[in-house]
C-alpha cells in the first residue's frame, strides 16, 4: 500500500476527528506527510480541512499545532 493510501485509509477510519500533524507524520512519513495529505485531496478527491492553533506555554512562549480533519464518511479504498 502506498503512503498516500495509508494516509487516506487513516483519515477514512477517523472521519470527523481532528488529527495532529505529528500523528499523520507517523502514517505518511516524516518528510512527505504534507504531500500525502495534498495527494488525498487532489488525487482521491477527499475533503480535508486544516486548522492551526496557537498554544501559549506558561513561560510566555508559544507554538502552533496544525491539525487536519476528513469531512466525509468512512470509506474503503480500492486496491
Amino acid at each position: 500500500m502506498t503512503f498516500t493510501k495509508r494516509v487516506a485509509a487513516y483519515f477514512g477510519t477517523n472521519a470527523g476527528r481532528w488529527i495532529d500533524g505529528r500523528e499523520l507524520e507517523t502514517i505518511g512519513g516524516r518528510y512527505a506527510w504534507r504531500s500525502r495529505v495534498s495527494d488525498c485531496r487532489t488525487q482521491l478527491g477527499m475533503d480535508i480541512e486544516n486548522r492551526q492553533r496557537h498554544v501559549k506555554r506558561e513561560d510566555g512562549s508559544s507554538f502552533v499545532i496544525s491539525e487536519y480533519r476528513f469531512n466525509g464518511e468512512a470509506f474503503r479504498l480500492r486496491a
